[in-house]
């Protein structure tokens, strides 16, 4: 069609109606080509928002997994450093067993044989939390960073995420003075003792029977030995400073999930 008018045009020998003829059609294909990248950009823009959402969508599964993981992590945190401060405590007090106070999860307790071992066997456990970074790193994997139109949640996100490394520095710290602890309490304790916090209530009392346990002995045991202060101490320093991290962490992904979820339900209105 378009061909024919062309050609009508010509034979004509109209210059003016071929040349307003000749604007049109280029008009004409502009008009196609923006058309076409037009619908180009909205199909890339819907794609994009659907990944977006994606990664929202993610984002809040690892951020609440960390707050349930940082949750679970601090109890086992504070049941651990209240093992190493009642070994730091019967190391450094004169008491004899019948007056020697530790802690126990009930409060105070005395002549308490099983607290007293289960301080020994874990003032050397450790726990970190676990930092669920699969969608952090499947944006920056895929270079998609740019996908982020919130600037301000952007910056929240990589700025909760590039401040974990503070846990990779203390637990090694914290590592090299579990190595030190766990060879003194094989000289404190006899082996099948130091299994104790893996047992359930009969079995503790069966183990317990089987042995010949000498509280103060063992405290005795405890105070002579020359090597045990500097990694108890340490111990104690590196599990106060992961709980203190445990809590700041905490309540800054409970700000960060909070926005998200902003996010996610401003994408889906």
């Amino acid at each position: 069609m378009l061909r024919q008018i062309r050609k009508s045009l010509i034979q004509s020998g109209s210059a003016r109606k071929y040349i307003l003829y000749a604007i049109g059609e280029i008009l004409l294909v502009m008009v196609g080509i923006l058309l076409a990248l037009q619908v180009n950009n909205w199909n890339e823009q819907r794609k994009d928002g659907r990944q977006y959402l994606k990664y929202i969508n993610g984002l809040i599964e690892d951020v609440n997994a960390d707050i349930d993981d940082l949750a679970n992590n601090e109890r086992a945190n504070r049941v651990y450093a209240m093992a190493a401060k009642n070994l730091m405590h019967t190391y450094t007090s004169d008491q004899k067993f019948k007056d020697l106070e530790l802690e126990s999860p009930d409060g105070p307790v005395k002549e308490d044989t099983l607290r007293l071992l289960l301080s020994i066997q874990r003032s050397s456990f450790m726990a970190a939390p676990t930092v669920n970074r699969f969608t952090i790193e499947d944006i920056k994997s895929s270079g998609q960073t740019s996908i982020f139109k919130n600037d301000e949640l952007k910056r929240e996100i990589f700025d909760y995420y590039s401040r974990l490394g503070r846990y990779d520095e203390w637990w090694q710290g914290k590592l090299r003075a579990k190595y030190a602890m766990d060879d003194i309490k094989f000289e404190l304790l006899d082996a099948a003792l130091l299994n104790l916090s893996n047992l359930d209530e009969d079995d503790r009392q069966r183990v317990m029977s089987e042995q010949e346990i000498v509280p103060d002995a063992i405290i005795e045991v405890v105070r002579s030995h020359k090597n045990l202060l500097i990694p108890l101490k340490t111990m104690i320093y590196y599990t106060e400073r992961i709980s203190s991290e445990n809590l700041w962490r905490t309540k800054f992904a409970t700000e960060v999930l909070h926005h998200l979820n902003e996010e996610k339900r401003r994408l889906m209105n």
